[in-house]
């Protein structure tokens, strides 16, 4: 007699997400990794610092890490400041340079900037 029960998918395996797979919240920047797909539509997470949280799967989405996405270099303002001087780019372009850069890495520091120069201009 063939068996013909089959195992029930869970939410996580309908979406393709398995164990070890890296996500992030929607609207940041903060990683998390799937460490136990219980069944649920809010299985357990563990986040770069070593936090456990559960989160719903609509908050979250998966990424796709490539060598270079998880290459991240991290410097000083000044070593960027030496750096830019260094290959000859000097003056006020350096403050500019810096904000710059912290809107491409925090939304929230980006949003904060929209919000000031709708609310002074």
């Amino acid at each position: 007699m063939i068996n013909n029960q089959t195992k029930q998918l869970t939410p996580c395996e309908l979406l393709g997400y398995k164990e070890g797979d890296k996500f992030r919240l929607i609207n940041t920047t903060s990683k998390w990794t799937l460490i136990d797909d219980d069944g649920s539509e809010m299985p357990l997470f563990v986040d770069a610092e070593g936090v456990d949280s559960y989160l719903y799967l609509f908050e979250i989405e998966k990424i796709e890490e490539t060598l270079q996405q998880t290459t991240e270099l991290t410097f000083t303002e000044q070593q960027l400041k030496q750096s830019m001087e260094n290959a000859g780019w000097y003056g006020s372009s350096f403050d500019e340079i810096i904000i710059e850069l912290k809107t491409l890495v925090d939304p929230e520091y980006a949003e904060y900037l929209r919000l000031k120069a709708k609310f002074d201009g």
